[in-house]
């Protein structure tokens, strides 16, 4: 049996129900003196008729967290021949969730490919936008691009900052003409003739 009033928005200090009927949970305080139940957060209330519990379902981060074998968004912010540093600005899953705050990753050239990558030059140049998995659990978080689909997913043309199309399998400048090599994602993203 539910509660009619289940699923309804509460805020700190509402009363849910009374010590005498319910037991507290999550989200929720005894107001001493009068035994009512409060909610302590804001958020979404919940009677649970047979462990007799009243809680408050707080709010969903809206932001993520980076975890080991997620995938990740960023910037190549520089590139050394060995390794270059990402900075990671969301999470990709079903829905693409931003971070808090840009944060740090580590891409080493042994990441990058399954194939032999000499320099990092080789697959990434500054600012390509990628997508990596997560290897590490704190920051800065160490990456790869070896699975299949992981890569640059959008770059500019080095020579006129135009952004470059993935045409018939190759990375091509519609404004000059300039063929670019990179580490390229199955989800490279073709935008309509844009200078940067």
């Amino acid at each position: 049996m539910e509660n009619k009033d289940n699923d309804k928005t509460v805020t700190p200090g509402d009363v849910l129900a009374v010590i005498e009927e319910y037991l507290t949970g999550p989200g929720t305080y005894v107001e001493d003196e009068t035994g009512f139940i409060r909610a302590a957060i804001l958020g979404i209330k919940y009677k649970d008729y047979q462990l007799r519990q009243v809680k408050v379902n707080g709010p969903q981060p809206k932001y993520a967290v980076p975890q080991p074998g997620m995938i990740v968004i960023g910037f190549i912010h520089s590139l050394r021949t060995d390794i270059g540093v990402v900075t990671l600005i969301g999470v990709s899953n079903k829905k693409t969730k931003p971070l808090s705050s840009p944060l740090t990753g580590i891409l080493h050239v042994s990441q990058v490919s399954e194939e032999y990558i000499k320099t990092m030059y080789d697959a990434f140049a500054n600012g390509d936008l990628i997508k990596a998995k997560v290897l590490s659990d704190r920051n800065p978080y160490q990456l790869s691009t070896k699975e299949q689909g992981l890569g640059v997913i959008l770059t500019t043309c080095s020579n006129c900052g135009t952004v470059v199309r993935m045409e018939e399998g190759v990375l091509k400048c519609p404004k000059c003409g300039n063929i670019e090599k990179r580490r390229v994602s199955k989800d490279y993203i073709n935008l309509n003739h844009i200078e940067i």
